[in-house]
């Protein structure tokens, strides 16, 4: 299927052209978080982070990201690990290597990689609501339709 595939041919199906268009939803959990819920986006439980497949989730920066929003809050509530696949369905809805960003039954944040900004031309693909549905989109309508905040979360 489409995931044993390498990145250039990927890009290639969807008609993407770079690997830097390839894009995925990754759901965190901060499992230090106080809450149990996404209430409060700039201190929930579980955030959707996009980045693209040609970089690496850094989940220390994401950590510190989230920690700069909550002053006063110690830097040992803030612990972000790969949610539990059940959880994350649960959360967006969506299958694994089908998450979205966008139409979530539950409120999840959302983070965008900065690195996904100087994708040219600005346009990415990700997981459709699907594993094999992939949609693509405008960087701008990504950012917009998500109300996503852009930080540096990756190697």
């Amino acid at each position: 299927g489409y995931y044993g595939l390498g990145l250039e041919e990927r890009a290639r199906i969807v008609g993407a052209g770079s690997t830097a268009q390839l894009c995925k939803t990754i759901v965190m959990e901060n499992t230090q978080c106080t809450r149990t819920d996404c209430a409060d986006p700039l201190n929930s439980r579980y955030y959707c982070v996009v980045i693209q497949y040609v970089a690496r989730l850094h989940a220390d920066k994401l950590a510190r990201a989230v920690r700069s929003w909550n002053d006063g809050v110690g830097k040992s509530r803030f612990n972000f690990q790969l949610c539990d696949s059940a959880e994350s369905e649960r959360l967006t809805g969506y299958e694994h290597n089908g998450v979205v960003p966008l139409g979530m039954p539950a409120a999840v944040p959302v983070i965008v990689s900065d690195r996904i900004l100087q994708v040219d031309p600005a346009f990415v693909w990700l997981g459709g609501g699907h594993p094999d549905v992939k949609l693509g989109l405008p960087v701008a309508s990504l950012l917009k339709g998500t109300a996503a905040r852009v930080v540096d979360v990756t190697y």
